[in-house]
């Protein structure tokens, strides 16, 4: 798992690597980093050595453009698809209540 060198995303990852393989027994690697590393190279360079990338959103037009990355929606189950978007909308709605949006 590839994603950018700041605690909004190592702190995350960290968790979610330790609950994953407390479940699963499964072994996660974890790698980070900067953003300007991100800029540095293309992003279609990493995607050969990484499962999961976490990218800042200035990167999504180069993925696309490199056609680097798959949707979701074509390698996840549609009730998984699901699950997903009711936890997102849950998400989004509470930060909206909150005025973090």
């Amino acid at each position: 798992m590839l994603g950018w060198d700041h605690p909004r995303c190592t702190k995350p990852l960290t968790a979610a690597k330790a609950a994953w393989e407390a479940r699963t027994g499964d072994t996660v690697h974890l790698a980070f980093r900067t953003l300007e590393q991100f800029g540095d190279q293309p992003i279609e360079a990493a995607v050969g050595r990484h499962d999961l990338l976490v990218y800042d959103h200035p990167h999504v037009a180069q993925a696309a453009r490199a056609r680097a990355l798959l949707p979701f929606d074509d390698v996840l189950p549609a009730d998984t698809l699901e699950q997903h978007n009711a936890n997102v909308r849950k998400w989004y709605a509470l930060r909206r209540a909150r005025g973090e949006m």
